[in-house]
């Protein structure tokens, strides 16, 4: 077999090749819970809105430490944190819709989820009037920038220099607060 001139290795020895919209078989070199994840969130990409909840919902169970994700690397752009690399194999996964697949994951994962969802949750019941995307880019950003080496009063300037809505002291307060117990921001 001839393998494509244009491809990488991951972290896990196998090889991730570029992704190619007309090679089915691309979507089987997509880390596998990635394509759990799709599954378990119903994931799609249908609007901005959705593409920017898949970017930062990845992102931030990234952040929390779950397992396989290592392979997406991401940098600051228009509405937060944002992969090159996931955007193409989620793309992949919509137009393969029979390259997802369910595993189980792991206990420590599933501890990340839930506690990713009790935090959106949480936030939700304080403040129901804003916007899933921006929520998910709110938190996003804060630990974007945290991890930059920010401190809160810095994050939420940067956020209001940004964009206005994402500077609303009570919903940063509140955001910052949530990420301060699942203890990724100080």
């Amino acid at each position: 077999m001839r393998l494509p001139a244009d491809f990488s290795h991951s972290p896990y020895g196998e090889k991730f090749y570029k992704y190619d919209r007309f090679n089915d078989s691309m979507a089987k070199q997509i880390p596998p819970v990635l394509k759990s994840l799709w599954a378990y969130f119903h994931f799609k990409l249908d609007t901005l809105s959705d593409r920017i909840q898949v970017q930062k919902v990845v992102y931030l169970l990234k952040e929390m430490g779950f397992e396989g994700l290592e392979v997406y690397t991401y940098s600051m752009y228009i509405y937060g944190p944002y992969s090159s690399d996931l955007a193409k194999d989620v793309f992949s996964l919509r137009d393969n819709p029979l390259a997802v697949s369910e595993v189980e994951f792991s206990e420590s994962q599933k501890k990340y989820i839930t506690e990713l969802e009790r935090s959106f949750n949480l936030f939700d019941d304080q403040n129901n009037s804003l916007g899933s995307a921006v929520k998910y880019e709110l938190f996003a950003d804060c630990l974007f920038f945290h991890k930059k080496g920010q401190a809160k009063d810095d994050v939420l300037a940067t956020l209001s220099n940004k964009h206005a809505y994402l500077g609303d002291k009570v919903r940063f307060g509140l955001a910052w607060d949530i990420l301060s117990k699942m203890d990724l921001v100080r």
